[in-house]
């Protein structure tokens, strides 16, 4: 960015507006795929998976508590 200094441009990211829009989404999506790999992880691990034997698997998702056995 000409003429921004980085403090600038690292501040302006956080402006409403279509960036601010952006760099939020592209977070959120980030962190709601690494929920959903984790979630599946987890469920083929309860189906069945090495470490279902070893007592590390099973259980479910809970609304409002989270994953719970």
């Amino acid at each position: 960015m000409t003429g921004v200094d980085e403090v600038g441009a690292h501040c302006g990211l956080f402006f409403l507006g279509d960036v601010y829009e952006r760099l939020v989404g592209d977070v959120a999506g980030r962190v709601e795929g690494w929920v959903g790999e984790e979630g599946t992880r987890r469920l083929l691990e309860g189906e069945g998976g090495a470490d279902a034997e070893c007592g590390f698997g099973g259980g479910g998702w809970e609304s409002g508590v989270g994953w719970v056995r």
